[in-house]
């Protein structure tokens, strides 16, 4: 991606024609791709300014429908905010975390994507923050979990005050790729 359009990404994600021009233009998903590659790799503290701005421009990114698809089943993505969320020195990077999860989390479209986000976001912590004072983030966090559960119903057979279904124990219909996941009857 040329130094002149690494400069205006920012700009790009705030602006539905922007988002769609990135996930539509090969060097804009080459650059979101590299967002992504980037984050994980951004040193804590001293770049937590960087990890603001990328996990901002990811959240706008997640508004557009394609966008979502793009970075929804990234499990470096799924790393860095659970570290994110975890992590109680920076509430404001785990506030965007939370943003960003519950986009991730709103209209999840397949059983594998929901086992692959339900089995690196770290419930426990995001069930503590239900509880904290933060109304912002206690709201998030209620949100993410509603989300979570709605999907668990939608994708397995088992109420939802038991354990998730892992995503390998769902039984589909014969020809049906991972990507659709059309549940049968638990055995």
């Amino acid at each position: 991606v040329p130094t002149r359009d690494r400069m205006n990404w920012v700009s790009l994600v705030v602006t539905s024609e922007g988002r769609q021009f990135l996930v539509t233009d090969p060097n804009g998903r080459e650059l979101i791709n590299l967002l992504l590659t980037t984050l994980p790799d951004v040193p804590e503290g001293t770049g937590d300014c960087l990890k603001r701005v990328i996990l901002m421009s990811l959240y706008n990114l997640s508004i557009n429908q394609m966008g979502l698809l793009m970075i929804m089943d990234k499990k470096e993505l799924h790393n860095e905010l659970t570290k994110n969320i975890e992590d109680d020195m920076n509430p404001e990077l785990r506030l965007l975390s939370l943003r960003l999860l519950l986009s991730l989390t709103m209209q999840i479209p397949s059983c594998q994507i929901y086992d692959n986000i339900n089995r690196s976001v770290p419930k426990s912590k995001i069930n503590e923050l239900t509880n904290t004072t933060d109304a912002d983030m206690r709201l998030l966090a209620k949100d993410i979990i509603s989300n979570l559960q709605q999907a668990a119903s939608k994708f397995t057979d088992k109420p939802e005050n038991r354990p998730f279904l892992e995503f390998n124990k769902c039984k589909r219909k014969p020809g049906d790729d991972k990507s659709s996941c059309s549940l049968l009857k638990l055995a």
